[in-house]
């Protein structure tokens, strides 16, 4: 279900989402860290409908011109027609016709008739596209702060390990795993070429996602109780501490910390993490004592 962005009352706020908004103006609104809020969206709106009326407004005034030709070619033609008319009057006419006036006197009447109408069209065509573009890049961030939501609250429901959400969130969103439809489902997409771990089948919602997560991930994403035999030497929890060659002391192994970048470097970066250590550039871990010096001979 995706998080609606501001209730009315605090009554309508459904049950466990309370946290997450706050009064604004008599109403509650979703707290959201660097996404538009409804006044910017009402802003760039405003500004669209303005320039849209300007460019209706251009239209209308060019339809005049079809009434004396309806295919543009046929509409120059005559323009011209009568502007030569014109100019062969003020150039004066039979035996004393100047071609010099007579081109001088076209030219001009048509750059200032129609440059700037032409010029005019131009500037509106570029507002409005512009004033699109911002829209609709407002509308990606609106976007995938929803999906980011959704994915969260699913994550926290099936009860994946707290420290480990944000990394997960970020990784599934960059990778493009799932999709926000128009009626509101967030499912997972048909990947471009075959399948991977994170998107095993197509047309999952998030809750059947996380469980099919379960047998792909298993301790990495889901801790174990110390009760059935969790790891717990540096303090954390089993899970992405078993077998981790990022932890400090004899677990501590370059090889196997390469050979797990290659086979999965997002589950690596999650293991890295939660051993408290970088994921490259490190000869072994922080907390590690530095081996003594070699005294010369």
């Amino acid at each position: 279900m995706a998080l609606k962005f501001v209730f009315d009352s605090q009554d309508q706020i459904p049950e466990g989402l309370e946290t997450h908004y706050t009064e604004v103006d008599g109403k509650w609104q979703l707290q959201v860290e660097g996404g538009a809020t409804p006044a910017d969206l009402d802003k760039v709106n405003t500004t669209l409908a303005s320039e849209r009326s300007a460019h209706a407004e251009t239209t209308g005034k060019l339809k005049a011109y079809t009434r004396v030709a309806s295919d543009p070619e046929d509409l120059a033609t005559q323009l011209a027609a009568g502007k030569e008319a014109i100019a062969k009057l003020e150039a004066g006419g039979g035996d004393s016709f100047d071609q010099a006036k007579f081109d001088e006197a076209v030219n001009a009447k048509l750059g200032v008739e129609i440059g700037p109408r032409d010029r005019k069209i131009e500037e509106l065509t570029e507002k409005l596209s512009n004033s699109e573009g911002q829209v609709t890049d407002l509308g990606g961030q609106i976007r995938r702060r929803d999906m980011s939501g959704i994915l969260r609250t699913g994550l926290e429901k099936a009860g994946v390990m707290p420290g480990l959400i944000d990394d997960i969130v970020d990784i599934t969103i960059a990778k493009d795993i799932f999709e926000l439809r128009d009626d509101g489902r967030m499912l997972t997409r048909a990947p471009n070429g075959t399948f991977s771990e994170l998107n095993p089948a197509p047309g999952m919602d998030v809750d059947q996602w996380t469980t099919s997560m379960r047998s792909v991930r298993g301790d990495s994403w889901w801790a174990k109780s110390r009760s059935a035999g969790a790891e717990g030497g540096d303090g954390e929890a089993g899970g992405l501490m078993n077998d981790n060659p990022w932890r400090s002391g004899d677990h501590w192994n370059l090889t196997a910390q390469g050979r797990q970048i290659n086979q999965d470097r997002g589950r690596a970066e999650m293991m890295a993490k939660a051993a408290g250590a970088p994921l490259t550039g490190a000869v072994r871990h922080p907390k590690d004592a530095q081996p003594p010096q070699r005294q010369s001979a």
